[in-house]
């Protein structure tokens, strides 16, 4: 099932907003692809592009982080580097796996509900931070 985006996933900055809702965007397209079987290369093309915009995304959060001095920071951070590490392990098991429907699958499973958790529990207390520096 795809991922939806809602309000609930809000966290009232505008930039990071705009990046997870592209986040959503192009996960669900991997799960499009898988769904309609265009084949291994299509889906290398998307997990390509959605391993840079996540490190993209997560280097625009830091910064804000940095640049206000989040409580929070290396914490947040850490869980950067653990969904990061956790992809690249996905991902090379999607590069020698037989199976690779399954691959992508395990690969879209992990990254929705990373997102779905991380966004709702983490980023909210980051935008809830970030609301009262402006």
């Amino acid at each position: 099932m795809k991922f939806k985006w809602t309000d609930a996933l809000l966290i009232n900055h505008e930039k990071i907003d705009n990046q997870h809702k592209e986040l959503i965007n192009r996960l669900n397209k991997v799960y499009t692809a898988i769904s309609e079987e265009q084949g291994s290369a299509a889906i290398e093309e998307m997990l390509d592009f959605l391993a840079n915009y996540v490190i993209e995304h997560f280097q625009e959060e830091e910064r804000q982080m940095d640049r206000y001095q989040y409580p929070e920071a290396q914490k947040h951070k850490g869980e950067h580097v653990a969904f990061i590490d956790d992809f690249e392990r996905l991902k090379k098991k999607y590069e020698v796996s037989d199976n690779k429907y399954q691959a992508t699958l395990d690969i879209y499973s992990m990254c929705a509900l990373w997102l779905q958790n991380h966004i709702t529990k983490v980023d909210k207390k980051l935008g809830q931070f970030l609301a009262k520096q402006s």
